[in-house]
């Protein structure tokens, strides 16, 4: 059952880091004029979800586990255990930062040519999608080394978001909590993969609890805010 754990873990995950994604996504294409929204983010999403095969495709070729980069000294260190080191240390950073910026004030909006608006808006989506399929792969290798494993994740997940992509990004837009949540979860994920880097495996189905106990804690703490903002 261990294939199980690891398949619903990343699933789960995916979804977490798709939603942040997702949420990116929503607050940059809000600019855009209404006609060009719905596109916008689903180019968007299908963007990420090729993204992350084509990253995906590139780090399954190198995860051999008697792959080994020498070091001057003539000391051999596993590949896998670079990429776990590598990937751990990236989700953190990315997560730290995130949540700084949930935390910041909002910047002011600039109004600016549609054109110009449009140029600036596919920029910044071509720049997230890069950055969280980053995330999105190494969170997948670092959690399980079946190729399979990860295809079927990441398509799960991703047809999953194509399916919600606008009403739930407006939500996590409006929802602070979601957007410390979310990239706690990441920084979980990035503290596990250090450890399996380091040699200490950490259990699936404990990673599965946390996460889900943290989730259920947000939405019971949103739950009575939202009937007491729609009195009977």
């Amino acid at each position: 059952m261990e294939w199980m754990a690891s398949l619903l873990l990343l699933v789960f995950l995916e979804l977490a880091l798709g939603l942040e994604n997702m949420a990116f996504l929503t607050m940059v294409t809000e600019r855009l004029p209404r006609r060009r929204r719905i596109r916008a983010r689903w180019a968007g999403t299908i963007l990420a979800l090729c993204f992350r095969f084509l990253f995906l495709g590139g780090l399954s070729a190198v995860m051999s586990p008697d792959g080994s980069v020498f070091l001057p000294d003539g000391a051999a260190v596993p590949l896998w255990t670079i990429i776990l080191l590598s990937g751990g240390a990236f989700l953190l950073y990315q997560s730290i930062k995130e949540i700084r910026g949930a935390l910041a004030p909002a910047p002011l909006l600039v109004l600016i040519s549609e054109k110009r608006l449009l140029a600036g808006v596919s920029m910044q989506v071509l720049a997230i999608n890069l950055i969280f399929s980053v995330a999105s792969t190494m969170t997948a290798v670092g959690l399980t080394r079946d190729p399979g494993i990860m295809y079927c994740a990441v398509a799960v997940a991703s047809g999953i978001l194509l399916l919600a992509s606008g009403p739930v990004g407006r939500l996590l837009n409006k929802r602070v909590l979601f957007k410390i949540l979310i990239p706690g979860a990441r920084a979980l994920i990035g503290g596990t993969l250090l450890s399996e880097g380091l040699g200490i495996t950490v259990p699936r189905f404990a990673l599965i609890l946390i996460l889900l106990l943290g989730f259920a804690l947000a939405i019971t703490n949103l739950w009575p805010r939202g009937f007491r903002s729609h009195p009977q």
